[in-house]
């Protein structure tokens, strides 16, 4: 669901900008579903997850943000949503 409120007060404050503010949107992200790949350890994909998160709700893309199911094993957090909306279990600690 999209937050339409938030996304008309940002065309508000905005304006004629309003446009460029989602084409660098949706250029962000798909940089950073592509970074996604490359992802060697559970700090990075955090750290690239939470960027993604944060330039959703920016632009009121709402469960996009916040899409994820079911606990963690081993972390006491939630499932990573990444790659397509797909949950994927976090890689196993090797502690």
């Amino acid at each position: 669901m999209i937050d339409w409120a938030q996304v008309d007060e940002l065309r508000a404050d905005m304006g004629d900008a309003f446009g460029e503010i989602v084409d660098v949107f949706l250029q962000e992200v798909a940089d950073g579903i592509a970074q996604l790949d490359g992802c060697d350890d559970d700090a990075t994909l955090a750290a690239r997850l939470h960027f993604l998160k944060g330039a959703a709700l920016n632009l009121g893309f709402r469960d996009f943000a916040t899409a994820k199911t079911g606990p963690m094993t081993g972390g006491g957090g939630r499932w990573i949503w990444a790659r397509s909306g797909a949950a994927t279990q976090p890689r196993a600690s090797s502690s």
